[in-house]
Protein backbone atom coordinates (compact mmCIF):
# COMPACT_ATOMS: atom_id res chain seq x y z
CA UNK A 1 0.00 0.00 0.00
CA UNK A 2 2.90 1.83 0.27
CA UNK A 3 3.26 3.37 -2.99
CA UNK A 4 -0.27 4.17 -3.32
CA UNK A 5 -0.39 6.18 -0.12
CA UNK A 6 2.66 8.14 -1.14
CA UNK A 7 1.02 8.89 -4.48
CA UNK A 8 -1.74 10.36 -3.02
CA UNK A 9 -0.11 12.11 0.27
CA UNK A 10 2.08 13.50 -3.03
CA UNK A 11 -1.56 15.02 -5.14
CA UNK A 12 -3.29 15.73 -2.28
CA UNK A 13 -0.74 17.44 -0.64
CA UNK A 14 -0.56 20.08 -3.62
CA UNK A 15 -2.19 23.42 -3.08
CA UNK A 16 -6.21 23.57 -5.28
CA UNK A 17 -5.62 25.38 -8.57
CA UNK A 18 -6.84 28.98 -8.21
CA UNK A 19 -8.61 28.77 -11.24
CA UNK A 20 -11.29 25.95 -10.21
CA UNK A 21 -9.77 23.05 -12.11
CA UNK A 22 -10.15 19.52 -9.80
CA UNK A 23 -7.56 17.16 -9.19
CA UNK A 24 -8.50 13.53 -8.92
CA UNK A 25 -7.13 11.38 -6.48
CA UNK A 26 -7.04 7.58 -7.34
CA UNK A 27 -7.49 5.51 -4.05
CA UNK A 28 -7.99 2.11 -6.01
CA UNK A 29 -5.94 -0.92 -7.86
CA UNK A 30 -4.19 0.07 -11.02
CA UNK A 31 -5.14 -2.99 -13.63
CA UNK A 32 -3.49 -4.22 -16.51
CA UNK A 33 -3.73 -6.97 -18.79
CA UNK A 34 -1.12 -9.11 -17.29
CA UNK A 35 -3.13 -8.28 -13.73
CA UNK A 36 -6.74 -8.87 -14.90
CA UNK A 37 -5.42 -12.17 -16.52
CA UNK A 38 -3.87 -13.35 -13.35
CA UNK A 39 -6.70 -12.51 -11.37
CA UNK A 40 -9.16 -14.62 -13.47
CA UNK A 41 -6.66 -17.57 -13.65
CA UNK A 42 -6.95 -17.24 -9.47
CA UNK A 43 -10.81 -16.63 -9.42
CA UNK A 44 -10.69 -13.42 -7.95
CA UNK A 45 -11.32 -9.82 -9.30
CA UNK A 46 -10.81 -5.98 -8.90
CA UNK A 47 -13.90 -5.96 -7.00
CA UNK A 48 -12.52 -9.53 -4.86
CA UNK A 49 -9.16 -7.79 -4.41
CA UNK A 50 -9.99 -4.50 -2.91
CA UNK A 51 -12.55 -6.26 -0.57
CA UNK A 52 -10.08 -8.49 0.73
CA UNK A 53 -7.59 -6.02 1.02
CA UNK A 54 -9.61 -3.60 2.94
CA UNK A 55 -8.78 -0.79 0.64
CA UNK A 56 -11.05 1.34 1.47
CA UNK A 57 -11.39 0.78 5.29
CA UNK A 58 -7.82 1.58 5.47
CA UNK A 59 -8.40 4.88 3.39
CA UNK A 60 -11.18 5.74 5.75
CA UNK A 61 -8.88 5.54 8.63
CA UNK A 62 -6.08 7.71 7.04
CA UNK A 63 -8.74 10.08 5.86
CA UNK A 64 -10.20 10.33 9.33
CA UNK A 65 -6.03 10.20 11.11
CA UNK A 66 -6.23 13.94 8.34
CA UNK A 67 -3.44 12.15 6.56
CA UNK A 68 -4.26 14.28 3.48
CA UNK A 69 -4.75 17.78 3.13
CA UNK A 70 -6.78 18.70 -0.23
CA UNK A 71 -9.46 16.78 -1.70
CA UNK A 72 -11.21 17.35 -4.72
CA UNK A 73 -12.39 13.87 -6.87
CA UNK A 74 -11.80 10.59 -5.44
CA UNK A 75 -11.76 7.37 -7.32
CA UNK A 76 -11.85 4.13 -5.59
CA UNK A 77 -13.15 0.17 -7.03
CA UNK A 78 -16.39 -1.07 -5.23
CA UNK A 79 -17.93 1.84 -3.76
CA UNK A 80 -20.56 -0.63 -2.52
CA UNK A 81 -17.75 -2.15 -0.09
CA UNK A 82 -17.54 0.55 2.61
CA UNK A 83 -18.06 3.65 0.50
CA UNK A 84 -20.46 4.91 2.52
CA UNK A 85 -18.39 5.23 5.67
CA UNK A 86 -15.62 6.95 3.31
CA UNK A 87 -17.86 9.27 2.03
CA UNK A 88 -18.56 10.54 5.18
CA UNK A 89 -15.44 9.98 6.90
CA UNK A 90 -14.48 12.65 3.81
CA UNK A 91 -17.20 14.72 4.50
CA UNK A 92 -16.86 14.98 8.29
CA UNK A 93 -12.93 16.03 7.66
CA UNK A 94 -13.39 17.76 4.50
CA UNK A 95 -17.17 19.67 4.50
CA UNK A 96 -17.95 21.75 6.80
CA UNK A 97 -21.35 20.63 8.10
CA UNK A 98 -23.46 24.05 6.91
CA UNK A 99 -22.13 23.01 3.53
CA UNK A 100 -23.55 18.88 3.50
CA UNK A 101 -26.04 18.51 0.81
CA UNK A 102 -28.19 15.89 2.92
CA UNK A 103 -29.27 16.23 5.96
CA UNK A 104 -26.68 14.53 7.66
CA UNK A 105 -24.52 11.32 7.24
CA UNK A 106 -26.01 9.31 4.35
CA UNK A 107 -27.80 5.88 5.41
CA UNK A 108 -28.30 3.55 2.46
CA UNK A 109 -31.10 0.67 2.71
CA UNK A 110 -30.10 -2.48 0.83
CA UNK A 111 -32.43 -5.50 0.36
CA UNK A 112 -31.67 -9.13 -0.87
CA UNK A 113 -32.61 -9.71 -4.27
CA UNK A 114 -35.20 -12.43 -4.49
CA UNK A 115 -34.35 -15.20 -7.57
Amino acid sequence: FKTMWDEMKKVTDRTPEKNGMLRKCQAHWQEDTKSVVAGVIHISSLLKDESRSKTHAKFTKKVLAKEFKHFNLVGVNNVCDGGVDLLNALRSVYVPQADYVSSGPVKIETRQAEL
